[in-house]
């Protein structure tokens, strides 16, 4: 889990984003990999990736403290061999 902070919006200047990626270990990065029928198995039985973030709104009947947080965790994906999917989510 990693802290990131997201500001700005579309027209402006100036925006700080968060990009997620997952990709099948092939052995190209600068990194050890599993092994090829161990990664193939782990995405046959765990097929479904989901993206789960914390988000805040303003509650105006809070008088203490209006933001409050909550989990966003509506974005669930099925992984199948071969396919991309590219998604953009603005907040």
């Amino acid at each position: 889990m990693f802290n990131n902070t997201i500001k700005g919006a579309f027209y402006d200047p100036e925006f700080w984003y968060t990009k997620v990626a997952l990709r099948k270990c092939d052995g190209t990065q600068n990194i050890t990999c599993a092994d090829k029928r161990e990664i193939d198995d782990f995405f046959e039985k765990n097929d479904l990736i989901s993206v789960v973030y914390q988000d805040s709104f303003v509650n105006l009947s809070a008088h203490a403290d209006e933001f409050e947080t909550y989990l966003e965790d509506r974005m669930h994906y099925r992984a199948k061999k071969g396919l991309t999917i590219k998604t953009d989510y603005f907040l």
